[in-house]
């Protein structure tokens, strides 16, 4: 049976509880609300497909090298609505046409992450953007079995453990399976996260209608973390100066797994790999980076070859060196988060605070300085009268210079 002795050894990926053939195993989260494998040993019969299926006891080889490409989305209203270039939506509409199911992450009513599946194509619209929590998966493997028994068309999209959980718990090739997994920066605790939402509720004094973990309202490279109220409050803060975005890049919320990732590496689980492009003009000779975002996009298959072949014509679309786009773009690729030394405390302190004294407690271990508040006031205005955009032409135009005389 799966016994979990140190936290590090766990994803989280619910293969071993989907596999499971008398259910004896389940899903529980733990103080910090992270997902853990709890065993019923009264029924369980010691059958032992829960360590056979596990993604970090038995972890895959691979010999194939990804292709890359720099995708844009074609669609203005895709483009604006995703994270980066949109490049996952065109893989998700192939699916949908062929009367298919999508899996990703969406909010629930209570603004949890969770796994959920989508038939339609402005259903699809729900997985767009980054969900910085790591996601409840649910029955999601099982239901992914399910629709390819019945010779229905799957993309699952998610965490490369999440991908790789679902591959071994399959444990075979579906044709009609496709799988997208991104190069992640680690998964902040779900409590943390809940908290968070509680806290602007408390602030705002009305319940959250909408969140955005990247908004582009000033570009690509300048989003924003914006949560919108009943009460038609807006609230809008960058990497700078928002609680959960900043302490998520100080390293201090993520799971223990996440800072010993099993899942580093250029070949993944998957067939389509995806990442930001922050630095897209460097990638593609005489592109002109207009801040509204480009997709770092490996082709990890035959089938994911196959299938971007057929959605080219949805996409704005640039072959890159792989070496270059991780080495710019995708230090995640090969790198898992280092540890705060205050990791710990940090989650003990904040999670186990009330509402009403989050801030205080955050800002004991994340700093933010006078700085910081200082961009975060001057950023609207420079927005408004349109220099924040000049900013960026004239330091576009400057790389594109200095690059040209080396």
């Amino acid at each position: 049976m799966i016994q979990i002795n140190n936290m590090v050894d766990c994803c989280g990926c619910t293969a071993c509880a989907s596999i499971c053939p008398n259910k004896c195993i389940v899903m529980s989260s733990d103080n910090e609300g992270f997902l853990f494998p709890i065993v019923n040993h009264t029924i369980c019969n010691k059958c032992r497909l829960c360590v056979e299926v596990c993604p970090i006891l038995n972890k895959k080889q691979f010999s194939d090298i990804p292709s890359a490409y720099l995708c844009r989305v074609k669609s203005s209203d895709i483009l604006n609505t995703s994270t980066s270039g949109g490049a996952f939506t065109p893989i998700a509409q192939y699916v949908i046409n062929k009367g298919g199911v999508v899996f990703g992450a969406s909010f629930d009513e209570n603004w949890k992450v969770r796994h959920t599946s989508a038939t339609t194509i402005e259903e699809v619209s729900k997985f767009r953007g980054s969900k910085y929590v790591q996601s409840d998966l649910g029955k999601s493997f099982s239901e992914v079995k399910s629709y390819l028994k019945e010779g229905k068309w799957v993309c699952f999209s998610g965490t490369p453990c999440q991908a790789s959980g679902l591959v071994h718990f399959l444990n075979r090739k579906y044709e009609k399976l496709i799988i997208v997994d991104f190069v992640c920066h680690g998964t902040p605790s779900p409590l943390f996260w809940k908290k968070y939402i509680k806290y602007h509720e408390y602030r705002n004094k009305s319940k959250v209608r909408s969140v955005a973990f990247r908004n582009k309202t000033y570009g690509y490279h300048s989003s924003t973390m914006r949560v919108q109220f009943e009460n038609g409050k807006v609230y809008s803060g960058s990497n700078r100066v928002d609680l959960f975005m900043k302490s998520f890049f100080q390293d201090v919320c993520s799971r223990p797994s996440c800072y010993q990732c099993n899942f580093k590496s250029i070949q993944h689980d998957s067939d389509f790999t995806i990442f930001d492009a922050w630095h897209a003009s460097k990638l593609v000779e005489d592109l002109n980076d207009d801040d509204k975002g480009y997709t770092n996009v490996l082709l990890q298959s035959k089938i994911g070859l196959k299938i971007f072949e057929e959605i080219k014509p949805q996409l704005h679309y640039y072959p890159t060196d792989i070496q270059k786009a991780i080495e710019i773009d995708g230090v995640m690729v090969y790198n898992s988060v280092p540890k705060s030394t205050n990791r710990d405390t940090f989650l003990s302190a904040v999670l186990n605070t009330s509402v009403g004294n989050f801030e205080q407690e955050v800002l004991k271990f994340i700093r933010i300085t006078t700085f910081d508040k200082l961009c975060e006031r001057v950023k609207p205005l420079l927005f408004t009268f349109g220099i924040l955009s000049a900013l960026k032409r004239i330091k576009y135009f400057v790389k594109k210079i200095m690059s040209s005389r080396l």
